[in-house]
């Protein structure tokens, strides 16, 4: 199986998605999208190089395929505004400092909500959307705003 994590305002991180991804989906090939207004694929890879010790087996223009604990994963990256660029099918949505949008567009969460079969991670807590529930936060001093919250879909 794949399972596709969703993580606009990315910058140059790649390390929390590889980190929560390997907590929650262990049987799984991974397929991360990675959205961010500034041009950060090379500064991505370089991490990614760092992290699994140059084990990237394939790249293209916007994406790189590589292992991370024994798991392939595809990393495809979009240079974009978050808030105007298609919000894609995904089973996770993972997101870190990324106050500004929600000032900017109050109902972002509930749009990305509306296509996350499974999980909602994030620094910062906010209301459950539609569907979610709040779950148990992980690592509490993790993220920008230190209120890191995990929404589980009901029934999911």
């Amino acid at each position: 199986p794949m399972v596709t994590l969703f993580y606009p305002g990315c910058g140059a991180d790649i390390l929390w998605p590889l980190v929560i991804l390997d907590s929650i989906a262990r049987d799984a090939d991974w397929r991360v999208i990675a959205v961010d207004d500034s041009d950060c694929f090379d500064a991505l890879i370089c991490g990614i190089q760092a992290i699994t010790k140059n084990n990237v087996f394939r790249r293209d223009k916007d994406k790189v395929g590589f292992s991370f604990n024994a798991k392939r994963i595809t990393l495809e990256f979009q240079k974009a505004d978050a808030l105007s660029a298609p919000i894609p099918k995904c089973d996770i949505f993972m997101e870190r400092a990324f106050n500004i949008i929600h000032s900017k567009d109050p109902q972002f969460i509930s749009r990305v909500a509306s296509n996350a079969s499974y999980l909602l991670v994030t620094d910062m807590a906010f209301p459950s959307p539609d569907g979610f529930q709040r779950h148990v936060a992980i690592l509490p001093d993790w993220g920008f705003y230190k209120c890191p919250a995990v929404y589980v879909r009901r029934n999911a």
